[in-house]
């Protein structure tokens, strides 16, 4: 579909690449609330542990979160699968944490809800 109908479609209520445009939105607020939750866990980690990574990584993380979400708003769809590959990458990353601490806070809790917005942005990107 070339760009120019696919913000006719957007703007007239269709979907665009078999989306709609009520879960596109959707997309984008699952995308800004995990961001926002990412960037707290690493602030949090810094403040408990004075961990300057955990800081780095969830500044760094969080950010493109949100900028995904700011892009699905901005009508771009790729910004839903940016978020969706910083999730996959994220749930790697607390997995293999988890793995090597066996301590489930911090990251098997966010683990847990890495994979649950994996699995939300799957449904909602795929027709």
């Amino acid at each position: 579909m070339e760009k120019g109908l696919e913000c006719h479609a957007w703007r007239n209520n269709q979907a665009i690449a078999g989306i709609s445009k009520r879960r596109i939105f959707a997309v984008a607020y699952v995308l800004i609330a995990y961001g926002l939750f990412v960037e707290a866990g690493g602030f949090i980690g810094f403040v408990k542990s004075k961990s300057k990574v955990s800081l780095i990584a969830g500044g760094i993380s969080g950010a493109l979160l949100l900028l995904s979400g700011g892009l699905v708003l901005m009508e771009v769809p790729a910004g839903g699968y940016v978020g969706l590959a910083v999730t996959l990458i994220l749930n790697v990353m607390f997995a293999m944490r988890l793995a090597k601490t066996r301590k489930f806070m911090p990251s098997g809790m966010m683990l847990a809800v890495s994979i649950v917005v994996a699995g939300i942005l799957v449904s909602m990107l795929m027709p």
